[in-house]
């Protein structure tokens, strides 16, 4: 995750966070926040495969695993 940083040497120091605790954003990085936009589509995804799949297949419950 280092190598993937802005280019740069000596690294320049790190700065406070916020005082409300939470980062501000140009401090979580380009990389971190496609991680986390790729994770909520995956959320989303799932959970709309699941829906159209449990009304076209039976409940949510009827699993091929359990049994």
């Amino acid at each position: 995750m280092i190598g993937l940083g802005p280019p740069g040497f000596p690294r320049p120091p790190p700065q406070p966070p916020a005082t409300d605790g939470i980062l501000p954003f140009h401090l979580l990085g380009r990389f971190a926040i496609i991680q986390m936009a790729l994770l909520g589509l995956m959320i989303l995804l799932y959970v709309g495969f699941r829906m159209y799949y449990a009304r076209r297949y039976g409940e949510w419950d009827s699993d091929e695993e359990q049994g």
